[in-house]
């Protein structure tokens, strides 16, 4: 369902718009430089936690909640949407090319996410993935404290 959404806000123009609009655009550029800020501080406190019973304890409820969560609230992914619609679609492509590219879009989007689930899903790879969570949550503070100063540098470059 979000999938469809984003790509029929993706396919819709949206982003066109946004970019013919100067100050729009570096407002969204501000919040969203802030919001990777904010990630990369949550990342950065994970990393330095050490491991308790209650982070390697494997809940499928609670993680599939969380990822719900983390899917939903994801601002990159309109963005992502646009950069994948615009690969092989030009302004003189008809609704048809368009409902076309958005429903390929949303099948490898499915199917992603549908892989990712099966991965994590399995006990070996959460393990896996447990025992190297302070090291990937340092990388991943690192990447968006990174991208969120350039994202806010990118809106006052003008």
């Amino acid at each position: 369902m979000r999938s469809c959404l984003l790509g029929g806000i993706a396919a819709s123009g949206m982003g066109a718009v946004l970019q013919s609009s100067f100050y729009v655009l570096m407002v969204l550029k501000v919040l969203g430089g802030l919001y990777l800020l904010w990630l990369a501080f949550v990342s950065a406190r994970s990393a330095l936690q050490p491991e308790s019973e209650s982070t390697t304890s494997i809940q499928s409820r609670n993680w599939f909640f969380k990822g719900l969560l983390l899917n939903i609230s994801n601002p990159k992914s309109v963005i992502a949407w646009m950069a994948a619609l615009s690969i092989g679609l030009d302004a003189n492509d008809s609704i048809w090319s368009v409902a076309a590219a958005t429903s390929v879009c949303i099948v490898v989007g499915f199917a992603v996410n549908a892989l990712y689930t099966l991965l994590f899903s399995m006990k070996g790879v959460m393990q896996g993935y447990q025992r190297c969570r302070r090291w990937v949550s340092g990388v991943v503070a690192g990447l968006f404290t990174l991208a969120g100063v350039g994202l806010i540098r990118s809106a006052f470059a003008r």
